[in-house]
């Protein structure tokens, strides 16, 4: 109701970074879709993510080709207000436009100067009044920030490990904090917090950050975690895992900056996410050039760790505990798994 599972991407033509099917407004064909498509990066139009029982959704996208010269696309307002109008919510609808402060929302997760910045580039960020929605900025930094923020945290740490175990650990929250690394996860769950109070108030919210592929899958995977008992389960963590970050296209394989072309580099035949040796994957990591450095960023370990956050605040809301987060953090790493040796469900 509302919604519809769309094929245009199913031989990953139209969005390459995509999965295959797309969950879409019911009311729109894919010949729209195919339009704004020309008006994000990488046509990466906003697609569904989550629903809440009382309606309203989250959806997903990349950044929009605004530019210097303010672009529009009718398409893509029209998929937007579309997503906007997708459920009726409980309660009368007032016929006149709600007031600011109450209307659907775009959140921009960059801070505001760095998404103004990529005006330039021809990127940026949507027009609200064309929109007929709210538009906010998170404030959470891009890779290269966290990528340096997280050398300082391993830089912080390494003496830390040369003191008495009692005086370790006032040691180690001390530099951490120092190094702006509890900034940046307390910033993106106010982000989330946000986002799921948005929601329960019954406001549609679209969220994007430049490509969304990493802040993006960050807060609609925080978002859901924290609206949703279900993916506080085992199982539904792993299932958010998969379908907001393996299939929505979170670069592992430039974020974790683990392959070679050299073949000794792996001893053994990676693992399906669901544990099952895939040959494929062996040969697909050996075809692959070295990745750039500057691509790489623990983006997965940030979110773990805001997860981790979540768990010690709430430890009886999770039916899982931090040994499951440890275990992803490694082998988000690692390369025993074909989810880290690819960017995309296209290269899987």
């Amino acid at each position: 109701e509302g919604w519809r599972m769309s094929q245009i991407n199913a031989a990953f033509l139209f969005a390459p970074t995509y999965p295959d099917r797309l969950v879409v407004p019911a009311r729109l064909s894919d010949n729209v879709l195919k339009h704004a498509g020309a008006f994000r990066s990488k046509c990466r139009i906003p697609v569904l993510s989550y629903v809440h029982p009382d309606g309203t959704s989250i959806t997903r996208s990349a950044q929009p080709f605004v530019g210097l010269q303010m672009k529009r696309s009718i398409q893509d307002e029209k998929l937007v207000k579309a997503i906007f109008q997708s459920h009726l919510r409980r309660g009368p609808r007032p016929s006149e436009a709600p007031p600011r402060g109450s209307r659907d929302l775009i959140l921009d997760a960059r801070p505001q100067a760095n998404a103004l910045g990529q005006t330039a580039m021809g990127a940026g960020t949507e027009n609200a009044d064309l929109y007929e929605c709210d538009l906010h900025f998170l404030g959470i930094e891009n890779i290269h920030v966290v990528r340096d923020t997280h050398l300082r945290v391993l830089d912080a740490l390494h003496p830390c490990f040369c003191e008495r175990r009692e005086q370790r650990s006032a040691l180690i929250h001390g530099m951490i904090a120092r190094t702006g690394w509890t900034k940046h996860i307390r910033t993106i769950l106010e982000g989330a917090r946000f986002m799921v109070s948005a929601i329960q108030h019954q406001r549609h919210v679209l969220v994007h950050c430049s490509d969304g592929w990493d802040r993006t899958a960050q807060l609609c995977s925080l978002a859901a975690l924290c609206a949703d008992p279900f993916y506080r389960t085992t199982r539904g963590f792993m299932v958010l895992f998969e379908k907001e970050w393996a299939s929505f296209g979170h670069k592992f394989r430039d974020r974790g900056g683990l392959l070679t072309k050299r073949p000794e580099v792996s001893h053994h035949t990676p693992l399906s996410l669901s544990g099952q040796q895939t040959t494929q994957t062996a040969a697909l990591a050996l075809d692959y050039t070295p990745v750039d450095s500057k691509e790489s960023a623990p983006i997965i370990s940030q979110y773990l760790d805001c997860v981790y956050q979540l768990m010690v605040q709430y430890p009886t809301a999770f039916e899982f505990g931090p040994p499951l987060l440890a275990f992803l953090n490694t082998h988000a790493f690692s390369g025993m798994f074909d989810i880290a040796l690819a960017n995309c469900e296209a290269e899987r």
